[in-house]
């Protein structure tokens, strides 16, 4: 079975599902959960060993169906995956029934932000829904006689059983130090930051009312600007920088935000702190630059993009453990069995050559 979500993530600050298509063979379903009294009772397909469900490029869909029913599917496939096996050059949904099957897909930017939680959809929107899995069986079914060619059949088949373990990215929740990611804010003095800090939470709080995305109702620029154009000690001043459609009552709330920023005392200043973006590992230099090269032969023989042939962290895990044979390479952490038979002799080469 075909499946594919639609969201109101780009529209509401609290993102819910919006709408389910589902196909088998070439025909789409669309499911309306929020016509529905509780949660579709979907669990059933999920957790179905037996109907393998065929979504592409999905963590955000994995990511939805976990929030709604607390555990993520099991037999899953994903084309985006195949595609990367086969060597596909676009792997864009679209890009792949275009290149593979010669189906044109309308993929407007009007169309792919458009406001999902609205009803009625409309004809423009259910065709759009119904054409992400219309052709979605067919795109795997023709792929994958090009893996069979390839003899790479296996290589899908470890690929979705990670896929199938692996859990959703879950964003962490905002936090004031949030506002801190804001364009120039390393250099502001600490009073000014703090009055960004009040504008920033009170642009979350609005969102949060409104259930809208925030960037649609005040964007980070404007917040800096109207935090950077205070005076120290001073009245709050040029609120002409909101946006002008903001009505009189919330221009107001952020007035007293600029008050509430302003009055913060010095041993209350803020220091420049912003959530830590997780960085790749880093493995030792030399290791890692020989697997790099070895990678690069190995994924142009084999006409893939190199983070197919060994992701980063793999890579990295390998420099670090230098493993001596084929079964230890098997125990490094990370490591899929396909690689370990297709790329392990030259990565234990590439290791040598350090000792030679």
């Amino acid at each position: 079975m075909a499946v594919d979500m639609e969201a109101d993530g780009f529209h509401a600050y609290a993102p819910q599902v919006c709408l389910w298509q589902l196909a088998v063979l070439d025909d789409p379903y669309l499911l309306d959960p929020l016509a529905w009294e509780g949660i579709p009772p979907l669990g059933e397909l999920w957790w179905d060993q037996a109907i393998v469900k065929v979504f592409h490029g999905s963590d955000y869909d994995m990511r939805m169906i976990k929030e709604v029913y607390g555990k993520t599917p099991v037999s899953l496939e994903d084309t985006k995956i195949l595609g990367e096996l086969i060597g596909a050059p676009r792997l864009s949904l679209g890009a792949l029934l275009e290149d593979r099957l010669g189906i044109v897909v309308n993929k407007s930017k009007k169309l792919q932000r458009a406001n999902w939680a609205k009803r009625p959809l409309g004809d423009a929107l259910e065709t759009y829904a119904a054409g992400d899995v219309r052709d979605l069986l067919a795109l795997r079914d023709d792929m994958f006689e090009d893996l069979k060619e390839k003899g790479r059949e296996s290589w899908f088949e470890e690929e979705s059983q990670v896929y199938e373990s692996l859990e959703p990215t879950i964003p962490n929740p905002a936090t004031v130090q949030h506002a801190h990611r804001i364009k120039g804010t390393r250099g502001l003095p600490p009073w000014q930051l703090a009055v960004l800090e009040a504008l920033w939470l009170e642009r979350e709080a609005w969102g949060k009312r409104r259930n809208v995305a925030t960037f649609r109702l005040v964007g980070n620029d404007a917040l800096f600007r109207l935090a950077t154009h205070q005076k120290k000690g001073g009245p709050p001043q040029n609120l002409d920088i909101l946006p002008r459609r903001m009505k009189p009552q919330q221009k107001k709330r952020f007035e007293s935000a600029l008050k509430r920023g302003l009055a913060v005392v010095p041993t209350d200043y803020p220091s420049h702190n912003p959530p830590k973006r997780n960085k790749p590992p880093i493995g030792p230099p030399a290791a890692s630059e020989v697997l790099r090269e070895a990678r690069e032969r190995f994924a142009k023989k084999a006409g893939i993009q190199v983070a197919t042939a060994l992701p980063g962290r793999s890579l990295v895990a390998i420099a670090k453990a230098r493993p001596r044979s084929l079964e230890s390479l098997r125990q490094v952490e990370g490591v899929a069995a396909w690689r370990v038979e297709a790329f392990g002799e030259a990565i234990l080469n590439a290791l040598a050559s350090l000792r030679n």
